[in-house]
């Protein structure tokens, strides 16, 4: 597991609008003219944190409670209810959302979309949830690796004691498709290349520093087609195979 995740635990029809914990942000991307556009500001801390807590804005209220009852999880709206990561396609008003309720464990990610009335709405049942992770522990959420093809929704299943790398193809403005997720590695996902690959740190020991990390790069089946220097600052943006 990588390293920096073990910190992470310790942190941690059209939608009717609800009253959220992020109203506030979202008065404010109106006033910054988002109004009329969905977006995924912080609600407390900083992006890219991990976890991140996010709103779900569109004209000027939250709708993270709303997108959560959605999905019909029943224990994941509520009070503890956390957006712990997004994901926007490119060119589309269409997103992708984990949320997690840091007092139930519940987990899912969703998207969150305009749909044809103009209106903001979410995928019914959402796309991914718990039960679709073998053996996912209760502490676990989902977090996405970015940015991406526009093709390949790779994410990080994060647990105290491991992580792992899931992913499903999307057709951008097909906001009521399902998710087809497939297992890509046991790693961690850094970045995703617009080629469709995927940079990832490994855990590995070695005799003289004990656990150490590496960087590779794998292809979107989850097979290796590098080893990268990893040693440097934002190494996974610029990571190639030579």
């Amino acid at each position: 597991m990588n390293i920096r995740i073990c910190a992470l635990f310790f942190l941690l029809s059209p939608i009717m609008a609800l009253a959220g914990r992020g109203d506030e942000i979202c008065h404010t991307m109106v006033n910054e003219g988002y109004g009329g556009q969905i977006t995924t500001p912080p609600i407390t801390g900083n992006v890219p944190a991990i976890p991140s807590d996010l709103a779900i804005c569109f004209n000027g209220k939250d709708y993270s409670q709303a997108t959560a009852n959605m999905t019909k999880l029943t224990n994941l709206p509520g009070n503890s209810l956390r957006v712990v990561s997004s994901f926007k396609i490119d060119g589309f008003e269409e997103f992708y959302v984990s949320l997690y309720n840091e007092k139930t464990g519940s987990s899912a990610i969703t998207r969150v979309f305009i749909n044809a009335s103009g209106n903001i709405d979410a995928k019914k049942g959402g796309l991914v949830s718990k039960k679709d992770i073998p053996g996912m522990d209760e502490q676990g959420f989902f977090s996405f690796v970015i940015p991406g093809d526009n093709k390949t929704i790779y994410f990080n299943v994060i647990e105290p004691t491991r992580v792992r790398i899931y992913g499903f193809e999307q057709a951008p403005g097909y906001f009521y498709t399902t998710a087809h997720i497939k297992k890509i590695s046991d790693d961690y996902g850094e970045y995703a290349k617009k080629n469709g690959d995927i940079v990832v740190s490994r855990d590995v020991w070695t005799k003289d520093r004990g656990r150490d990390s590496e960087g590779l790069i794998l292809d979107k089946n989850g097979n290796k087609k590098c080893k990268v220097d990893s040693s440097q600052l934002a190494w996974a943006l610029v990571a190639t195979c030579d």
